[in-house]
């Protein structure tokens, strides 16, 4: 017991060097939208930033909130040429199309992994309903892991890999 104690005990130990604490690192990233124009990606990298998620897509073209992030293109070129790896992000709307639609729109516009060492697979965003008043789009937990499940096995079947997931709190619970 007492040899188990020391060993759990070591990594903080060995943490502390001369009386300072030494922190764990983590890489840090982004993410941006349209919304944030003209980035400045030598800045972002000089503040210590390793990664960027650029929004690539909304919705799908199916639907009247379908989305393309207009500066989609620069922002994604922008980051590696300031040496960030790079990727990009869907922004689910899960009641008005299927995963697998929202995953195929995703893919055709900017979201399809490439095997060249600095672009992520792409990730999926589902955050808060942003066209009402229900935080789950009207759906149930169950309907809501069916869909991000579609989303996730259509874009797996087309890159061999599986997307990133971001969800506001209200659906980790």
């Amino acid at each position: 017991m007492k040899l188990c104690r020391i060993l759990a005990a070591l990594p903080a130990a060995l943490s502390v060097v001369h009386g300072v604490v030494v922190q764990p690192v983590y890489p840090l990233g982004i993410d941006v939208s349209s919304q944030q124009l003209d980035v400045d990606w030598t800045a972002v990298a000089a503040n210590g930033i390793s990664f960027a998620y650029t929004m690539a897509s909304e919705g799908t073209v199916d639907t009247s909130a379908a989305d393309l992030n207009s500066e989609f293109s620069s922002q994604f070129t922008g980051a590696a040429r300031a040496g960030l790896i790079r990727g990009a992000f869907h922004l689910a709307l899960p009641n008005l199309s299927s995963g697998a639609a929202q995953a195929a729109y995703f893919l055709n516009n900017g979201g399809h992994w490439v095997a060249d060492n600095i672009t992520l697979p792409g990730a999926l965003d589902v955050g808060y309903d942003p066209n009402g008043s229900d935080e789950c789009y009207n759906m149930s937990a169950s309907e809501m892991v069916a869909w991000i499940q579609d989303f996730s096995d259509t874009y797996h079947r087309a890159t061999t890999r599986y997307p990133g997931e971001g969800f506001s709190s209200i659906h980790q619970d």
